[in-house]
């Protein structure tokens, strides 16, 4: 067989008069999984990557899963979820459905850092018996499918170094203290979508240096730096970067969390 073309996140395919499908990369349930955006009627067919909430959740990556998920709630011009798991949705009780299956994945997430925060042994069969018998889902443990999505969120939390951004800024031209204002209402979201925390968002500051004097600092914790990158290059912060560079001076830096300071 021929490949005439290898189809990538945000490609459009025009496949005749009305039927103009977009990619859209929801990689989790397999490294690879694909959506498709039927533009015109509003449809889209998910494939495998809504899990069912309270099902047996079936994924290679914990992190893409749950991403994935925050993804498909936010995009536009969908009317109807076809899901290889479910029935078909209207747009109300999809997304619905999407953000109990986004809580029952990221229950399991944070089920997992917690147990991984009492022990020191980095055990995986042990951490896998410890977060099934905390959940309840006795089940689902024999089930190989299941074995492997639990060991990829332990494999990811054992490996993930949280990272925070730190900026500080300095007032620029008073007549723009509304462009930043605008800024900061329309970041926050943003911020959140690519799943930062912010720790600091304060003008109470007090400088110890003659050289470095903000007039605000603001600290966001993510999971680990390349979803800073992940935020600071997508295009919803792209599209609002300006309102800040150009209303105040700004510096910035992404320090790595270090172990056993």
């Amino acid at each position: 067989m021929v490949i005439d073309k290898a189809i990538e996140d945000n490609d459009v395919l025009t496949l005749e008069n009305g039927i103009t499908i977009k990619v859209i990369d929801t990689k989790g349930h397999s490294a690879g999984s694909l959506s498709f955006l039927w533009i015109e009627e509003g449809e889209l067919f998910t494939g495998d990557s809504i899990p069912v909430s309270g099902d047996l959740p079936i994924y290679v990556s914990a992190a893409d899963s749950i991403e994935t998920l925050r993804k498909i709630l936010s995009l536009n011009g969908v009317k109807r979820y076809l899901s290889a798991w479910d029935d078909i949705c209207d747009k109300k009780t999809g997304k619905e459905k999407i953000e109990r299956s986004l809580e029952f994945l990221m229950l399991i997430d944070n089920t997992v850092k917690d147990v991984l925060a009492d022990q020191v042994d980095g055990d995986m069969e042990g951490t896998f018996a410890k977060v099934c018998t905390i959940l309840d889902v006795g089940r689902f443990v024999q089930n190989p499918l299941f074995k492997t999505s639990i060991y990829a969120n332990i494999r990811e939390r054992m490996h993930k170094t949280p990272a925070f951004f730190i900026i500080s800024t300095k007032k620029g031209d008073a007549s723009k203290r509304n462009q930043y204002e605008e800024y900061l209402e329309r970041v926050k979201p943003i911020v959140e979508k690519y799943g930062g925390e912010y720790i600091v968002r304060s003008e109470r500051v007090i400088s110890f240096s003659e050289s470095w004097k903000p007039d605000r600092v603001i600290v966001i914790k993510f999971a680990s730096k390349e979803h800073v990158f992940k935020w600071l290059s997508s295009p919803e912060y792209k599209e609002i970067m300006q309102l800040r560079t150009d209303s105040v001076e700004s510096d910035g830096v992404i320090v790595e969390e270090e172990g056993n300071i």
